[in-house]
């Protein structure tokens, strides 16, 4: 928990897809500005929300390429409730639809914002956009906002921060956020920025959908099939994260030291071989022993920059 609250992940990715049967009306191909030959594949636009503490995905939404991510996590937002939920999001997500869908839904957010917009939210509130501010402003929607008609365009209270992130041997930069986070001495600012760092796990999670589970390319035939491919993928995948979770509080460590691929074949393994057989409580724990010892391998040198 993250300031007394679980907190979710939100990014979007895409998947190929092969233009048979109706793909290519509901998923068009995409096709470059330089591009003189035609697509090959279609491209499907995935939006996501995670769970940080365990890497599960705990919704998602599949749509065209011409659908924008804020589109879809407005789809997220509106079909359930996040009451209590903290939601971690990158600049793509810090506008004010996606801000006031969330308010919505009961969830709190943290949202990283351009320097356009963090300029223009000050600007509005009277303040100058410099590194150290931390003041509580009112997000109204400007006319330029494209705010869907089931939300109703109100002002949003929140806190504006300008962060200066500086670590040796890297290039500093200011971090702008907002968050719906009001108590400055609750959620304090250092404590903003990481776990504002702890959204790139999202990026890693979503690479090990692509690759891992073999999500990145979907082979059906049909529209129909490719959301159900998707879906049953993520049906295994949050299987093995669950599995990972479980091993992770029986040895009590951490979750994040596991390898996901070396978790997915112990418990393919596992499965093949207690098929046939009834449920065995001592093997499944062996389980667990073995994919809690299956942890990821220390860089001997540091990663460069």
């Amino acid at each position: 928990l993250w300031f007394g609250l679980p907190v979710g992940l939100l990014d979007g990715t895409t998947v190929r897809l092969r233009p048979l049967g109706d793909i290519p009306e509901r998923f068009p191909p995409h096709r470059p500005g330089n591009c003189k030959k035609s697509p090959c594949w279609c491209l499907a636009r995935i939006v996501g929300i995670l769970c940080l503490a365990t890497g599960v995905v705990l919704d998602t939404a599949l749509g065209p390429l011409t659908a924008s991510e804020q589109a879809l996590s407005l789809l997220l937002l509106g079909a359930r409730r996040w009451k209590n939920w903290l939601l971690v999001g990158n600049r793509n997500f810090g506008v004010y639809s996606v801000v006031r869908a969330a308010v919505t839904a009961q969830a709190h957010v943290l949202l990283r914002l351009t320097q356009a917009r963090a300029t223009k939210l000050a600007r509005t509130a009277g303040l100058t956009l410099a590194p150290g501010l931390d003041a509580l402003i009112r997000w109204s929607p400007s006319p330029h906002d494209q705010v869907p008609q089931e939300l109703a365009p109100t002002p949003v209270q929140g806190r504006l921060v300008a962060v200066r992130i500086e670590r040796p041997g890297y290039r500093s930069f200011t971090l702008y956020l907002f968050t719906t986070l009001l108590d400055p001495r609750a959620c304090p600012v250092h404590q903003l920025a990481q776990l504002y760092a702890q959204r790139w796990q999202i990026e890693l999670c979503f690479r090990y959908i692509k690759t891992q589970m073999d999500l990145g390319f979907l082979e059906c035939r049909s529209a129909d099939m490719a959301c159900k491919e998707w879906l049953a993928g993520l049906i295994a995948y949050n299987l093995i994260r669950w599995t990972m979770a479980a091993a992770a509080a029986l040895a009590g460590g951490p979750l994040a030291v596991l390898s996901f691929s070396r978790a997915r074949e112990l418990l393919l393994g596992w499965c093949r071989r207690s098929a046939p057989q009834p449920y065995d409580l001592q093997a499944w724990k062996r389980l667990l022993t073995r994919i809690a010892k299956a942890r990821l391998p220390k860089r001997r040198k540091p990663r460069p920059s």
